[in-house]
């Protein structure tokens, strides 16, 4: 097995065309004719689990090695925002299991598909305001009125996407308006189509 591992900011900012570079590598390895295929870690160890473990002490490739560049006097703020985000989506996992069915990832197996809908917007916003990016860019000055905002932003539609789970819970629908904002905001944040507020669920 070989593994492939890139800095996931390679793919952006630093080098534009690495999306279009890693779709033709997968491409070029799906062929019928090459005797290797894609695997995904998870799936690796399903096949193949682990004989051992090794414990890696903890670094980061940030300023001094630690984690000062993401956690200090300057960003703490914003962690006790993300703890409680964090907090909130095992809640609504947890609701959306007994409301909406087993998962919220499949259509068909979801007895609530507005309930899934906001279950997933819910993940999808908690995922943005845990970008790293922004604590290092407000660290580093290097654009942080940029990060500030975008993490408020973040915030603010997390929150917003809550009260249209309160209601969802409340009336088992949205108000027109409500309902209006939750598409502006899945549009607007629409990674991750399949993702599964399941995955977030505290286990029984």
């Amino acid at each position: 097995m070989l593994s492939a591992l890139f800095d996931a900011e390679l793919f952006g900012h630093w080098w534009f065309e690495g999306p279009a570079w890693l779709e033709q590598v997968a491409r070029i390895i799906a062929r019928d004719e090459l005797p290797v295929a894609l695997t995904t870690a998870s799936e690796y160890l399903d096949a193949e689990p682990a004989a051992g473990t090794l414990a890696i002490p903890e670094g980061s490739w940030g300023k001094n090695g630690n984690n000062d560049v993401w956690l200090n006097p300057h960003t703490a703020w914003t962690w006790s925002h993300i703890y409680a985000a964090e907090e909130r989506v095992q809640q609504v996992a947890a609701e959306a299991k007994r409301r909406c069915g087993q998962t919220a990832r499949a259509k068909e197996r979801c007895a609530a598909p507005l309930g899934c809908r906001i279950a997933k917007q819910m993940c999808r916003e908690l995922l943005l305001l845990e970008s790293s990016d922004w604590q290092f860019l407000i660290t580093t000055e290097a654009a942080r009125n940029y990060a500030e905002d975008r993490f408020l932003t973040h915030l603010d539609q997390f929150r917003e996407v809550d009260r249209a789970w309160h209601e969802f819970l409340a009336t088992g629908n949205l108000s027109p308006d409500r309902e209006q904002r939750l598409s502006v905001i899945e549009q607007r944040d629409s990674l991750f189509a399949d993702i599964d507020p399941q995955l977030w669920a505290t286990t029984d």
